[in-house]
């Protein structure tokens, strides 16, 4: 079961990487194509805040599922170094590749998710993103 969720979860890390770099690649007359596109970055910094919360959220839960599952085998310092590695490959580095190839098909198909992301953290990004006048 906790490879399973493992699993979910580097899916899930991948769509908000992935996400993140094709609304944020695709030109301005692009974004324009798709209504929901075109809400969403509308107002860029909630929409990267909450890529970035989510992935966040989800990285760590990797990470902690993760050494549950590799404490048995290994180490603390190998299982995270594995995880590391897991999380860097299939959770950002690839994402990243695709979505730069592949923007508009990525944008449109995961737009609806971080839609959705976008509008669950709402209060925390409100929160967060007034700390720039402070720093």
């Amino acid at each position: 079961m906790s490879y399973l969720i493992l699993s979910l979860l580097l899916i899930c890390s991948f769509v908000y990487s992935s996400s993140e770099t094709a609304l944020f690649a695709l030109p301005g007359y692009r974004r324009k194509d798709n209504p929901l596109i075109y809400k969403l970055m509308r107002n860029p910094k909630y929409v990267l805040v909450s890529i970035i919360i989510g992935n966040i959220g989800v990285n760590v839960a990797i990470s902690s599922i993760g050494e549950d599952i590799l404490k048995s085998r290994f180490n603390l310092l190998v299982s995270s170094l594995i995880l590391t590695i897991l999380i860097v490959t299939f959770g950002e580095y690839i994402p990243k590749r695709v979505a730069i190839t592949k923007s508009k098909k990525i944008a449109s198909l995961f737009s609806p998710i971080v839609f959705l992301t976008e509008y669950i953290p709402v209060s925390y990004t409100h929160l967060t993103l007034p700390t720039k006048r402070i720093v």
